[in-house]
């Protein structure tokens, strides 16, 4: 009996599992075509938006599906594209009961930059309940245009500060950034109340403070807000390099020697992007023979950042025979970027006593020396003089067709900055995505700098990657270089201005403008070609305006010591 009973068990598993395996390769067709069928929708949304095409049958295929991913990628090439028929159609999607779509819809609303988004946004605030779609709704009111009848942005951000969870007071920071940063004019005036209490939040909230003091560093001329002894409190519970580099900049615009004690510790710290923070605002304060000792520290200081920082505290103020004698110093340094910034503001201040040196720049001309004197007609074409028009003059006369080109627009008062058509599509997604995973080693003259390029802005990725196969930009300069915000190259003209040739669209997304991210530089929407950068800090105020393409995986510390005038030797393959 025992086993009969075994062997019935035996034949009865045998034919249920000879089911289930019948079952399975009937269904596992099934599974993989619409795994397939996926891939197809995404691929086409990807295309369809890089070619920006927001009435393509694709979005509404995707939005009318069930699958959470393509829905998602859907809002997000329509929020790329910005097309005003869309905005209602993304709108609707604010309230879905997945809080994932709604987040997205939120972040594709702002970045539309149509002001008949911002009231879906309004609207939606005051009935959402999930965290983490508030925290998107709030960003996203400081970012959108509206109309000027809607509610204030920043009244309506102010409650958001009281909120119980940390990630949408952060956020409530990040709008209000984004509001002091772009809408100056249209919106309420801060108060030493707001000030306050960004402050206090600071102070109590470690994990806040580097949203709270940023947002602060956009009130650049609201001094008289800043409570001194809040401040100092503010500066007494700092805990990071990020917090004083932020704080020095809050101080700095104060011009208030009270600070001076602080501003005289940071200058021994040990991150350099504090000490040239430091720098900046003891040069903006009142010049003073008790200083002296500080001041000679800086301008022999082994750091060129350190001593550009200074020079950029220096031009603040007025000229006077201190500051002019500090910059004819700094104008015999031995880093070049330091040397010709300094000759630059020394010509601009005293045309005709430096219109010997600045020409003898332009007499020994060489391919090396182009960053430099296209440094001097930037500043030449800011004036109006006959020291200016002599130095126009010598440039005509160039053996560097670049110079010749920029004197020659100086001189007929005209610009470069022609609007480019952007390109068609130069490759399937299929194709795009194959590099996702790349490293790439951008070699400079300081040194190697390894990148990974990142999927969340795969056409960007693939564009820096063709131009770096072609050898595009070996040789290439970086032609800004602003201590901690940027360090700019791409462009073979040196100038800021060029391109390869064609435009690249935006590919704006969640990933944020990072210490060590890389970006597309644009002067405008869609407006991409060769150009890059690397955010030398946090940059939250570019977060949601410029594409990041790429991350620093290696090689910080030669990023940090970028100086304008330095160069790309090549970009390859990391092994």
């Amino acid at each position: 009996m025992a086993t009969l009973h075994w062997q019935s068990r035996y034949n009865s598993l045998k034919k249920h599992g000879l089911c289930l395996l019948i079952s399975m390769a009937t269904l596992l067709p099934n599974l993989v075509f619409a795994e397939q069928d996926g891939h197809k929708i995404y691929d086409e949304i990807m295309q369809a938006t890089d070619r920006r095409e927001a009435g393509h049958f694709i979005f509404q295929r995707a939005l009318s599906g069930n699958d959470p991913e393509l829905q998602k990628a859907a809002l997000l090439g329509l929020g790329r594209i910005g097309a005003a028929k869309s905005i209602d159609q993304i709108g609707t999607y604010l309230y879905s009961p997945q809080p994932d779509i709604r987040k997205t819809a939120a972040f594709s609303l702002a970045i539309t930059m149509n002001p008949n988004a911002y009231n879906w946004l309004v609207k939606r605030l005051a009935s959402e309940t999930n965290d983490g779609v508030l925290a998107e709704l709030v960003a996203g009111i400081g970012i959108a245009p509206k109309h000027e009848s809607d509610p204030d942005r920043v009244t309506v951000l102010l409650p958001y500060l009281d909120h119980t969870a940390i990630s949408v007071r952060a956020s409530t920071c990040d709008g209000l950034n984004y509001a002091w940063s772009m809408y100056r004019d249209t919106i309420s005036v801060p108060n030493s109340t707001q000030v306050f209490k960004l402050m206090s939040m600071a102070q109590a909230h470690p994990e806040l403070a580097d949203h709270c003091l940023y947002s602060l560093t956009r009130l650049r001329t609201e001094t008289a807000l800043f409570e001194q002894a809040q401040l100092l409190k503010t500066i007494a519970t700092a805990s990071t390099p990020y917090h004083h580099k932020l704080l020095l900049l809050i101080v700095g615009q104060q011009q208030n020697v009270r600070y001076l004690p602080y501003i005289t510790t940071q200058l021994n710290a040990d991150d350099m992007g504090v000490v040239a923070e430091a720098a900046t605002a003891l040069a903006k304060l009142p010049h003073s023979q008790a200083n002296n000792l500080s001041y000679q520290a800086l301008l022999k200081h082994p750091e060129s950042q350190v001593k550009i920082g200074f020079i950029q505290g220096l031009v603040s103020q007025p000229p006077s025979d201190t500051s002019l004698a500090m910059l004819k110093q700094l104008s015999e340094d031995s880093s070049n970027w330091v040397k010709y910034r300094a000759l630059a503001l020394l010509f601009q201040a005293q045309p005709e006593s430096y219109l010997s040196a600045v020409l003898k720049l332009f007499d020994q001309s060489t391919a090396q020396s182009t960053t430099w004197e296209l440094m001097l007609l930037e500043v030449a074409g800011q004036m109006d003089n006959d020291a200016a028009k002599a130095v126009i003059k010598r440039a005509l006369k160039s053996d560097q067709s670049v110079i010749r080109e920029i004197a020659e627009q100086l001189a007929a008062e005209t610009s470069d900055d022609a609007e480019a058509r952007p390109n068609s599509v130069t490759a399937p997604y299929a194709a795009v995505r194959g590099i996702f995973s790349e490293r790439l080693v951008i070699q400079t003259n300081r040194g190697d700098i390894t990148i990974q390029l990142l999927p969340a802005a795969p056409y960007s990725s693939f564009n820096f990657y063709q131009l770096a196969a072609k050898g595009y930009y070996d040789g290439t300069p970086f032609h800004r270089v602003i201590p901690n915000f940027v360090a700019q190259g791409g462009d073979a003209r040196g100038t800021g201005t060029g391109n390869p040739g064609y435009v690249i669209r935006e590919e704006l997304s969640h990933s944020s403008q990072l210490r060590g991210t890389v970006g597309v530089a644009t002067s405008g929407k869609d407006t991409g070609g060769s150009q890059f950068y690397f955010n030398l800090k946090d940059n939250w105020h570019l977060d949601r305006r410029y594409t990041v393409f790429a991350r620093v995986t290696e090689g910080l510390d030669v990023m940090d010591k970028l100086e304008r005038g330095d160069y790309v030797v090549s970009v390859k393959p990391s092994k």
